[in-house]
């Protein structure tokens, strides 16, 4: 049984630049998902996938492995993350005659908390899952989120616009820091399928930076994360 850890990693972000390595904690961003993954003492190897020469070496300085870029295809920010894992999977040529397990991470999660990983594997070991995910609560009412059209409010889901509150059911979201998944002899990566298992995390863990408002926000929650300063 193999485990191997791939973290995401594209040069060219959009929204914020560099945004895989810019400072976070006096660490780059990507340092944070790499420790979790060495702290986990999980994997048999720890792999970056990038199509950057900066982001290689940062990644092998803080003790990951790049043994090959992505590629161009690939490299872009409609490439799915499958995809992504298929390519790393066939370039290693990885041979096993048992299921490969592997936790795909997102560089620029630095919440990212190793036991969470270790919570993961066990679920997909142990219960049968094909992916495993962190998931984050929301407020119910988001079921029947509001949208505007032509200044007008409406319900985007109508259904439940007649349910109380307290009779929607409670509703999660992916927190976008990780996921585990089964990976078969000679098949195909499937990241979503019907059998989806999950671990919750608390609200105080999670944050999607896609923003530098986002980033500052991310910097504020993080001196009251213990995990992260020791």
């Amino acid at each position: 049984m193999q485990k191997i850890a791939i973290i995401l990693a594209r040069g060219n972000s959009q929204r914020i630049k560099n945004k895989n390595i810019k400072m976070f904690l006096n660490k780059p961003m990507i340092y944070w998902p790499i420790r979790a993954a060495k702290k986990s003492k999980l994997f048999d190897k720890i792999l970056v996938s990038t199509d950057s020469d900066r982001i290689k070496k940062i990644s092998i300085k803080c003790g990951a492995e790049v043994p090959f870029y992505r590629s161009k295809k690939n490299s872009t920010s409609k490439a799915l993350p499958d995809v992504v894992i298929d390519e790393v999977v066939r370039k290693l040529e990885v041979k096993y005659k048992t299921t490969l397990y592997i936790c795909v991470f997102f560089a620029n999660s630095p919440f990212t908390y190793y036991k969470d990983i270790i919570k993961g594997f066990k679920k997909i070991k142990n219960y049968f899952y094909k992916t495993v995910l962190p998931v984050v609560k929301v407020d119910n009412r988001y079921q029947r989120v509001y949208i505007k059209n032509n200044k007008t409010i409406v319900f985007a889901n109508k259904k439940f616009q007649k349910f109380r509150s307290q009779d929607l059911k409670q509703t999660f979201i992916d927190a976008g820091q990780w996921f585990w998944i089964r990976k078969d002899n000679n098949k195909k990566t499937k990241v979503l399928s019907d059998k989806l298992g999950y671990v919750e995390i608390p609200n105080n863990r999670f944050c999607d930076i896609d923003n530098l408002k986002d980033l500052k926000k991310a910097k504020n929650m993080s001196k009251k994360l213990k995990f992260l300063h020791v």
